[in-house]
This record gives C-alpha cells, sequence and structure tokens, in this order.
C-alpha cells in the first residue's frame, strides 16, 4: 500500500543513459525518447546529474512505449557492471562479502539509479530482498523489478566470479510471453503474481568473498555516497499531495491558489515546485478528470451532464471539448467503444 506520506528522490541518470542507447541501436532516438520532458541529451549522459523521481518516471514510461522488444529491461540490465554503477558500485566493489555489498546496497541504493525501494531480512537458512515502489508505479512497476533483479543477479556473479544458486524468485506481475527469459537468468523457480517482488537466496551466500575488495576504498566509497544522500535528500510527493486535496472537495471546487495555501505554500511556489517534477496544476487537475470521466462513462445509465458536473464544467459543451483534447474522441464515441459487445 502506498503511504500518503510518499517520500521519493533524485535519481541518477546511469540507468536512464543505458536505456536510451540501447533504443538507439532499435532506431529509436534520444530526442524522442525525451519527448515531453525538458530534459536534454546533454544532461542525459552526463554521469553526474540526477533528474526528479517523476521526471525519471516520464522518461521510463516513453521508453516502454517506443521500446520495440518487451524485454528491454533484461537486456539492459546484462550489459550493467559494478564499475556502470559509478560511486555506489564502486562502494559494492570494495567489500570484504556480500554481506557487506547487501548492507552498502541497503543503506546507499539511492545513490544507484534504482526507483524502488529495497527492504533486507533475515531468517536461520534465507535472506529476502525485497523491492517496492515508493509510489504507483503502472506498467513501469514490471520493468523495474525486471531491471533491477537482473543486475542485482549479474553484477553479484561479477563480483564473486562465479554463478550462484538462487532459491526462488517472487514477482507481482502475471508470467510474460517471455518467461524462458526469466528461466536462463535466474536459474530458479520463480512464483508469478505473488504478493511481494523478491529475491530469496541461501543465507551462506553472504560469507562468499569479493574479489577486488579494499577496505581502504570502500571507506572512501561510504563517505562518497553519504555526501550524495546528503546533497539529495528524499522530498514529499508534491503531485500525490495536490490530487488528494483536489479531490477533497466536490466538483473540483479547490483551485491552485486553495490548494497551495492548504499546502501552507504561495501559488508561486506551487507552480515552480510542480514544474520541477515535470507537470503543473492543470495537468494533475485534467488528468484526475479524464479517469473520473473514462470511470463514469462506462456506465450507460450516468448522463454526460452528469459527468460534467462531477468533473467541473458548467456545462456539457465545455466537458465535451475537454474530454476531446484529452483523448481525441468525444465521451459518446469512447462510451460506444467500452460498452460495445
Amino acid at each position: 500500500m502506498i503511504n500518503s506520506a510518499t517520500q521519493l528522490w533524485p535519481v541518477h541518470v546511469q540507468l536512464l543513459g543505458s536505456i536510451a542507447l540501447e533504443l538507439n541501436k532499435h532506431g529509436v532516438s534520444t530526442a524522442t525518447l525525451l519527448a515531453g520532458t525538458e530534459v536534454t541529451e546533454a544532461i542525459l549522459f552526463d554521469s553526474e546529474k540526477t533528474l526528479p523521481y517523476r521526471t525519471a518516471q516520464s522518461i521510463l514510461n516513453n521508453a516502454i512505449d517506443l521500446s520495440p522488444i518487451p524485454h528491454l529491461a533484461f537486456v539492459v540490465a546484462a550489459q550493467q557492471s559494478p564499475s556502470s554503477l559509478g560511486v555506489f558500485g564502486y562502494g559494492i566493489n570494495c567489500c570484504a562479502n556480500l554481506r557487506e555489498a547487501v548492507e552498502i546496497a541497503k543503506a546507499y541504493r539511492r545513490v544507484s539509479s534504482t526507483l524502488l525501494l529495497g527492504q533486507l531480512e533475515e531468517d536461520s537458512c534465507y535472506f529476502r530482498w525485497t523491492a517496492t515502489p515508493p509510489t504507483e508505479l503502472g506498467a513501469l512497476k514490471q520493468f523495474l523489478v525486471e531491471e533491477e533483479f537482473s543486475t542485482v543477479i549479474h553484477t553479484t556473479e561479477i563480483l564473486v566470479g562465479e554463478p550462484f544458486q538462487i532459491k526462488e524468485i517472487h514477482v507481482q506481475h502475471t508470467k510474460p510471453e517471455y518467461s524462458d527469459l526469466y528461466d536462463e537468468i535466474f536459474r530458479c523457480p520463480i512464483i508469478y503474481s505473488s504478493d511481494s517482488n523478491q529475491i530469496v537466496l541461501p543465507k551462506h551466500i553472504l560469507d562468499t568473498p569479493i574479489l577486488n575488495a579494499n577496505p581502504l576504498s570502500s571507506k572512501t566509497a561510504k563517505r562518497l555516497c553519504e555526501d550524495f544522500l546528503t546533497q539529495n535528500p528524499t522530498v514529499d510527493d508534491l503531485i500525490l499531495k495536490v490530487r488528494q486535496f483536489t479531490l477533497q472537495e466536490p466538483y473540483f471546487e479547490l483551485n491552485e491558489s486553495a490548494v497551495a495555501g492548504k499546502l501552507n505554500i504561495t501559488t508561486r511556489t506551487l507552480r515552480n515546485r510542480l514544474k520541477i517534477q515535470g507537470t503543473s496544476y492543470r495537468e494533475i487537475v485534467d488528468g484526475l478528470r479524464e479517469d473520473i470521466a473514462k470511470n463514469q462513462l462506462g456506465n450507460e445509465y450516468i448522463s454526460l451532464s452528469n459527468i460534467a458536473e462531477q468533473t467541473g464544467y458548467s456545462d456539457t459543451r465545455a466537458f465535451r471539448r475537454a474530454f476531446k483534447r484529452w483523448t481525441e474522441v468525444t465521451p459518446e464515441a469512447f462510451r460506444n467503444q467500452i460498452l460495445k459487445p
């Protein structure tokens, strides 16, 4: 369940740059990938840059839509190595053993390009690495889980210099058409449609030494990771809060100024902070109106005038114009399409 006090964080561009290069091989330009954002190619390929979480999310959603291959996450993960993961990879590469590397991953995972939260649990026989999104991600969650789990396995085998046996993998999504790749990459039972996204490993694996262990360098890496976290703190998910306040009043009666007041900030500050996250108050409200309208149009007994009122429009004509702007079809056409037998 997503907490209403969702915390997001700046995301390193490393993963996004790798995805862009892979899509280039399939004829998808980086400019097309970045469409709809204010991110430039220069930013995307600058290893020192970070992007707001929501901006990274938008680019990754574009990648999923544009990719001609459904298993893009696995292809990108196979190209990763500790050295390609920046200071985070440097840190885990210097650890004495996998236990220390896992602790580094737990403490400093935000220094990588992840959009997922991580949790480590142990019992007498196994340890479990669970990945969960900090906010609703829709179809993107499957991509991120595939990329993270396959990167974990691939880079860990590089760290220790040999394959190791996984007990099982749990994923919340259904079995994909490329499930043979799951068998090839993870070499263990895969539990689809599970209640969590989890890697389960025998506990003794944590004692496996890392080939390039260097205690002095490990201390330096930890300090650099701490510096990054200090300079790039998590932030409240402003978009989620704006949506919640907007929906608290019927018929979208709250305006931008009123929502800013509930957040104890000025309207100008609200606009600037939303712009940083790649959106605006109008875009958020239009998205809510569109969601409500589509849902209500699925009920043939609810009139267009009633839906117009629910979505904050004074008349049906204004609602029709707005709905066509959102979806490129009229409300009547949309209703006919979803209700036809």
